[in-house]
């Protein structure tokens, strides 16, 4: 039964910034994070000029979060011709004050090589200062980073250490991520129990391959009752989204009464109006 459990790394997952003031993105592909501007056109109006020069002024006052703002007009080129070299200039002296979206951004960049010379070992400095403050993205890719042994030594307790307090934050990766964990006994005690607790949280929030693996859970009995219509309700609701659920149902469908599969398909229009509210609430900062 070992493995049966998919991890999100196996696939591409995007790890959103999702922050009006930055609108940076690092990408989580298969371990490897890349730092990248969101898609924008430069701004050249009025406007945008007074706002860059009035971030300037404050930014060379020393306001890290003017710094930080300064360094994104540079890398969007808003109010001021793109340079993404002093992009980082001034994003690493809001790092270095202590800044956590700065430090999360710099590692990234670091991580990645974007702007600056490639160094896994200082981008997994400037993601722990990050992490240290509690920023949830930070905490999240320094998992990533103990998983994979990229800037640090790889560590599978320090893993499932940073995943459980991004986890705890609600980032539904990190709460996939220490369901496999649990699952597969790595830096944490094999518990089946605890491993469908934490898919439950990512599923709550539409994560397919929670969804996929509480499924898997459902049709083994791995910390709970086998329950096949059950495991078909979690497969039908995954499978538009992931292809191993998709395939997974297709098996399963086989061994299956024609009562198991109503019941299944009753079951999966319940759980997706759950889920779907679930989200809506969380939207509305419920």
């Amino acid at each position: 039964m070992a493995n049966r459990i998919d991890q999100e790394h196996t696939q591409a997952a995007i790890n959103t910034m999702n922050s009006s003031a930055y609108n940076w993105v690092i990408a989580v592909l298969i371990g490897v994070q890349a730092l990248t501007q969101v898609t924008a056109k430069a701004g050249t109006t009025p406007e945008e000029v007074k706002a860059f020069h009035e971030h300037k002024t404050r930014a060379a006052l020393g306001n890290a979060e003017e710094q930080l703002r300064l360094a994104l007009c540079y890398a969007r080129g808003n109010g001021v011709k793109q340079n993404y070299a002093e992009a980082m200039v001034w994003g690493i002296k809001a790092a270095e004050q202590g800044h956590a979206e700065a430090q999360y951004n710099v590692g990234g960049c670091y991580f990645y090589g974007s702007w600056v010379v490639k160094d896994q070992v200082l981008a997994a400095t400037w993601l722990r200062n990050a992490a240290l403050q509690g920023h949830v993205g930070a905490q999240y890719n320094l998992a990533v980073c103990y998983s994979n042994g990229e800037g640090v030594e790889k560590d599978w307790v320090q893993s499932a250490a940073w995943y459980r307090k991004a986890a705890e934050q609600g980032h539904a990766g990190a709460q996939l991520s220490l369901a496999v964990r649990y699952y597969n006994g790595e830096g944490v005690p094999k518990d089946f129990v605890q491993c469908v607790y934490w898919n439950n949280k990512a599923a709550e929030q539409g994560n397919a391959m929670a969804l996929s693996n509480l499924a898997v859970c459902y049709e083994g009995g791995d910390g709970v009752s086998i329950d096949l219509a059950q495991a078909y309700a979690y497969y039908l609701v995954a499978a538009d989204q992931n292809e191993i659920a998709k395939e997974k149902l297709a098996a399963l469908m086989k061994r299956l009464s024609k009562e198991a599969l109503n019941e299944g398909k009753l079951r999966a229009e319940k759980l997706q109006k759950e889920i779907q509210a679930k989200i809506a609430a969380k939207a509305d900062g419920k």
